[in-house]
């Protein structure tokens, strides 16, 4: 039995004699689906398994084996150990009694499975590899098992022609990406992305000030509005007197700090580059700006980079979910979850 959260579903699979019936039921209606499968089991097959080790997973007619299964597994937990420390696979992140490392095996068969129907698709488009391109895997491959330990290579069938097939596949997706939308629109307008930058001199608000203290305070944020005016160095002057920790901020429409009120955006909006604000009210305190530069070139390209980029990602996603609906997905779940990542 496999629940699949992403469509709602869950899959019970019977075995017996070589055969496998794999039928999927709605949550919400009934049978979705039903797929069959003859297993053939040869001396060629009782060979592999020595090799590679168990069958995990099935996508269309590629089989993965666990070796491949662990090569991306394993670099995954190294990445995440390496940031997090290896606590980080007992956590229960959303509370709802799922470990970290269930998670994490949950998105490695996620992967597998879009790198293997990509690649049926790039055979379908004619998209191949380069020599250069197949060279890089190679590479790739060969600076991989050279910093594998020996019980590592051994444990999990380890060998350079299979990083060499994996680091190929990754490559292949890459270039299918590319490929695939190569074509989006790319006109951003300035408009759009227009990104500012501003600096700030806050004075916080005190809670339960007297009148006196609160005249007081709000006197000295208008000296230092009146220096601000004056100065020829508004960084040094808010580096000595401002009370928040971060000074400079480059934001576009909308996307101004998120802990004051729109009030701040807006003021910052309305200023030329070299202007100083009026002073500004909000719950965190009274506020100067110094608008460093009212159109931020590079911030402004980045942004219109990041926008196409997600257009292209929207684009792909689109032609992956129609892919996919061309290809059963088999994953042996009693042996995949049967690995614990912080046994291995």
């Amino acid at each position: 039995k496999t629940v699949n959260a992403d469509n709602n579903s869950i899959t019970y699979y019977y075995l017996g004699q070589n055969k496998k019936l794999y039928i999927s039921y709605d949550t919400a209606e009934k049978v979705s689906e039903i797929s069959y499968y003859k297993v053939v089991t040869d001396k060629e097959e009782d060979n592999q398994n020595v090799t590679t080790g168990e069958l995990m997973m099935m996508v269309g007619d590629t089989k993965v084996y666990y070796n491949e299964a662990m090569v991306y597994l394993k670099s995954a937990e190294q990445n995440y150990e390496n940031e997090y420390s290896e606590d980080i696979w007992d956590v229960d992140l959303y509370g709802n009694g799922r470990t970290f490392d269930s998670l994490l095996k949950d998105e490695i068969i996620k992967q597998i499975t879009e790198l293997k129907i990509i690649k049926h698709q790039a055979e379908k488009l004619g998209i191949i590899l380069s020599e250069e391109e197949q060279a890089d895997a190679k590479a790739y491959a060969k600076e991989h098992y050279e910093g594998l330990a020996v019980k590592d290579i051994d444990q999990y069938f380890i060998t350079e022609a299979l990083l060499e097939k994996v680091y190929a596949d990754n490559i292949l997706a890459n270039k299918v990406y590319e490929n695939m939308t190569i074509n989006v629109d790319k006109n951003v307008s300035d408009t759009k992305a227009k990104q500012i930058t501003v600096w700030q001199i806050l004075i916080n608000k005190k809670d339960n000030l007297t009148e006196e203290e609160s005249a007081k305070a709000y006197q000295k944020v208008q000296n230092l509005w009146e220096q601000a005016k004056e100065t020829d160095d508004f960084h040094a002057l808010a580096e000595a007197n401002s009370e928040a920790e971060k000074i400079e901020y480059t934001f576009g429409r909308g996307g101004g700090p998120k802990e004051y009120s729109d009030s701040f955006e807006q003021a910052a909006f309305t200023l030329k580059t070299g202007e100083v604000s009026s002073i500004i009210s909000t719950d965190y305190g009274w506020h100067i700006l110094y608008c460093v530069s009212d159109f931020n070139e590079d911030a402004t390209i980045q942004v219109k980079e990041d926008i196409i980029e997600q257009r292209r990602n929207e684009m792909f996603a689109e032609l992956y979910s129609e892919w996919s609906t061309e290809y059963d997905v088999v994953v042996n779940t009693e042996a995949w979850n049967a690995i614990a990542l912080k046994d291995e």
